[in-house]
């Protein structure tokens, strides 16, 4: 069967084809104005983290980020035998809170060395001064604790290691909870005595940057495709031999509308249990949330306690064989890569945006919590 042919019929899925006359139509506004309350509530909650003294929702998806980038940049300049390039580019990660900008000084010993730091933590202290900002009394210890092993004495590799190495341990421990894995890798310099710490953050900081560069080069890949694959499509719709299947759906809108609240209700309380099952458990956050977001499928559920068949729930998803298993399998990837260099349209816009955003945001404050645009999944 030809592209076209493939494009121009409609599915293989008959026993559905009449499903019920009378079904129900669900309440649209009602649960519209149950989504609005919902975003409402979730955003003043988000806006009340920092107000707390506890970090915000986005302080804490900022210093994720930092943590996936920090992890890059080392990984990076390992593979490249040097940081130099690399040192230019993480100057743009001297923004945000005090927390972020902690770790851009440990990244900068890093790739600089402790003079460079030195300077990165008095343009801070400068800085919260002439804010006349209260960073907490975490943060402070942990500036002090950087202070200390950074601009204090002899500048030297082997010098660096002994200040490491002479530290209590208690500040130790206050470096890693204050920085994380930055406070890992400020106690494991280049010339420490005990390389295994090292060899470890730079093993995992080398993969962390092998991983994004083949991922960086596979979407390039596919958005290439993907763009042929676009331009193959709008030459076949000027010549008229590409017909539009997008038809209507059989659920009414209203209950698909019902069923959006009911999925965001259910998220948002999986994510509570997630929260608590990670602070039980001591795991890592990202497999229960992981865990919540499959769970929360059940939702689809909910048209089918209604009354719908599932047999129409499921064709109106898109969850049915169409023209055959191997061809949907084989036709999903090649439609996700049409839609990168739309994304990369997408992007552009973003970033002007972003930019007039920084320039008429000139008086908002230094300290405020920077967050690179991600996708919606990581929130």
């Amino acid at each position: 069967m030809t592209i076209e042919k493939m494009l121009e019929t409609g599915g293989s899925d008959r026993g559905d084809e009449h499903p019920p006359a009378a079904m129900p139509r669900g309440c649209t506004r009602c649960s519209w104005i149950v989504i609005l309350l919902l975003v409402t509530v979730q955003a003043w909650l988000a806006s009340c983290g920092g107000a707390t003294g506890e970090p915000g929702e986005g302080e804490t998806l900022g210093l994720e980020l930092m943590d996936v980038q920090g992890r890059y940049v080392v990984g990076a300049a390992a593979l490249q035998g040097g940081g130099d390039v690399l040192q230019a580019f993480s100057k743009g990660l001297n923004v945000g809170t005090v927390a972020q900008r902690l770790r851009f000084v440990v990244l900068t010993a890093e790739l600089a060395g402790t003079e460079a730091a030195a300077g990165a933590l008095a343009d801070l202290g400068d800085l919260i001064r002439r804010e006349q900002h209260d960073p907490g009394e975490q943060a402070l210890r942990t500036r002090s604790l950087l202070v200390h092993l950074y601009a204090t004495g002899d500048a030297s590799d082997e010098a660096l290691a002994r200040r490491v190495a002479d530290l209590p341990a208690d500040d130790q421990d206050a470096l890693v909870a204050g920085l994380g894995w930055f406070g890992q890798l400020a106690l494991a310099p280049a010339g420490i005595a005990d390389t295994s710490a090292r060899e470890s953050l730079m093993r995992g900081s080398v993969r962390t940057a092998l991983g994004m560069i083949t991922a960086g080069v596979g979407l390039l890949g596919a958005g290439s495709l993907g763009f042929v694959g676009l331009l193959v499509l709008l030459v076949l719709a000027c010549l008229g031999r590409l017909r539009d299947r997008l038809g209507a759906g059989r659920v009414a809108h209203g209950l698909l509308a019902e069923t959006f609240a009911v999925w965001m209700i259910g998220f948002l309380l999986l994510q509570v249990i997630a929260a608590a099952v990670t602070a039980v458990l001591s795991i890592d956050e990202m497999v229960p949330l992981a865990g919540a977001f499959f769970l929360s499928l059940a939702a689809l559920a909910w048209p089918v306690m209604r009354g719908v068949p599932w047999s129409v729930v499921r064709r109106d998803i898109g969850w049915h064989r169409g023209h055959g298993a191997w061809k949907e399998i084989l036709l999903g990837p090649a439609c996700w890569a049409m839609t990168l260099p739309i994304l990369m349209l997408g992007i552009l816009a973003m970033l002007l945006l972003m930019a007039l955003d920084g320039m008429l945001g000139a008086g908002s404050s230094p300290f405020a919590p920077a967050v690179d645009p991600v996708h919606p999944i990581v929130l």
